[in-house]
This record gives structure tokens, C-alpha cells and sequence, in this order.
């Protein structure tokens, strides 16, 4: 594999069409079964990411492969051709994306920035409208890495961006520290609490008595779930989980 990449840095273009003529009617196969696209745009896209690879390797972004060159290629070229069928219009193919990168990108943002399966998925969805945005306005038009490794990079950009965001305001939960009841706000009181307080009445009633009894009255959720009638514990930090979102929102839209 190593005289491979040597060739095609000195310039070698019998090389690559050595590997185009022994990889391209796999390709071709595999992107018609997982895209149902046709011939000529499975083909199309091949031709492309031989060219992207002549692109890595000679900038040395690929200077060896950990894997063998038929996986490479099909890594490489299924953005591409995800890509290429995304601005032919072919949308049945972004639900396809989400379908197989959803529930991998939850997993990795619960682990690696400790949010919730909701706020997640939200994420999630955003960077799938971004990819799609810059697609459509073509700032995107090749990858030179896997589409898996595109779109989480997208991901973990925007999760970034919002812990510094939440970071750098004052956290809508130092305003729930203050133990006092929920019907009496008599204790003296910070800006930031006296908005949250105010925000928490605009709250359904649920959301109203979850927050009191977990903030002000020191519940833990298991006795929470008890007492408001929630499957178990899991369902009643999900709610709180949601309530907390929405004042998140809200302290949000009045600070922009």
C-alpha cells in the first residue's frame, strides 16, 4: 500500500487508474444498493473521490491507511456521493443521514458533553440542517473525510459554542439555590433570581411544581416521581429536564 501512495506522489497516473479500473464496478454496486441511486451518479461520485484521494495523499493529509483501500474509497466517496444526490434534490437520501447517524451522535454527545437524549437530538438536528444549508448554498461541495466524521465535527462545534455560551451567562439554576417556598418571594433576592422567579410563573403548572419541589423543598426524584405521579425517576428528570429548557430559552431570547 505504501509503494501505492509513493506512486501517486511522484505523479504516477497509471495508478490511479489502476485502482479505478479495479474498484469502481464495487463502488458502483455498493452505492446503488445503499442509495438506489443510478450508474452514472454512483460513477460520477467514484471519480471524484479518486480525486480527492490523489488530493490527500499528495498534501499528506493520507500518508498511510489504516484500513484497506476498498474501505478507504467507500468512506470517502459516500459523503461525496451523499452530497451529489442532496443537490440533484434527492431528499429522501437526508432522512436516510439522520436515520443512520442519529442515534451514534446521541450516544457521543451524552458521553462526551453530558447532555440529555433531548437536548441532543436537538443538536443533532441542527447540524443536519446545517450540512444540508451548506450543500444547497455551496459551501459544501467535497469532503475529504468520512461524512461521519463531517457531521460530527458540525455537532460537536455547536455543543461547544453552547457550554461556553452557558458558561459565560450566569446559570439559570444559581437562581434556584435560594431556598424559599414558591407561593412566597419575600427573601431579598438578585437580578437574575427575581427574572427567573418571574419566569417560572409564565410556566405550566407542572413545570411549576416539579421545579418547586426539586429547587425549594430539596426532593430527590425518586420521591418526586412519587408524589406527582410519574412512571419513575427517569420520567420525572425528563420533565424537569423540559422545564428547565424552556427557562433556558427564555433567559435566552431576553438576554439576545
Amino acid at each position: 500500500m505504501m509503494n501505492i501512495l509513493q506512486e501517486i506522489k511522484n505523479g504516477n497516473e497509471s495508478v490511479l487508474e489502476h485502482i479505478y479500473q479495479s474498484q469502481w464496478l464495487s463502488f458502483v454496486k455498493w452505492a446503488r444498493q445503499v442509495y438506489a441511486c443510478s450508474a452514472d451518479e454512483a460513477n460520477i461520485a467514484f471519480q471524484k473521490t479518486l480525486d480527492i484521494f490523489r488530493k490527500n495523499v499528495i498534501s499528506k493529509r493520507v500518508h498511510q491507511l489504516d484500513k484497506s483501500l476498498e474501505d478507504y474509497l467507500l468512506m470517502l466517496g459516500d459523503g461525496n456521493l451523499v452530497i451529489s444526490l442532496i443537490k440533484n434534490g434527492d431528499e429522501r437520501i437526508i432522512t436516510k443521514i439522520y436515520e443512520t447517524y442519529r442515534n451514534d451522535f446521541i450516544r457521543y454527545a451524552r458521553s462526551s458533553f453530558s447532555y440529555d437524549h433531548e437536548t441532543a437530538e436537538d443538536v443533532f438536528q441542527e447540524l443536519m440542517i446545517a450540512f444540508v444549508q451548506n450543500i444547497y448554498k455551496g459551501s459544501l461541495i467535497e469532503l475529504q473525510v468520512s461524512l461521519k466524521t463531517y457531521l460530527f465535527n458540525i455537532g460537536k462545534k455547536k455543543m461547544i459554542t453552547l457550554k461556553n455560551r452557558e458558561n459565560k451567562r450566569p446559570d439559570i439554576e444559581e437562581g434556584f439555590q435560594f431556598k424559599v417556598e414558591m407561593s412566597s418571594y419575600t427573601t431579598e433576592t438578585t437580578p437574575l433570581q427575581e427574572e427567573v422567579k418571574n419566569m417560572i410563573r409564565t410556566l405550566d403548572e407542572k413545570c411549576q411544581e416539579i421545579l418547586a419541589l426539586y429547587y425549594w423543598k430539596g426532593f430527590a426524584m425518586e420521591s418526586i416521581a412519587n408524589e406527582m405521579g410519574y412512571k419513575d425517576d427517569q420520567n420525572a428528570r425528563n420533565r424537569k429536564s423540559k422545564c428547565l429548557k424552556l427557562l433556558r430559552e427564555k433567559l435566552r431570547f431576553r438576554q439576545d
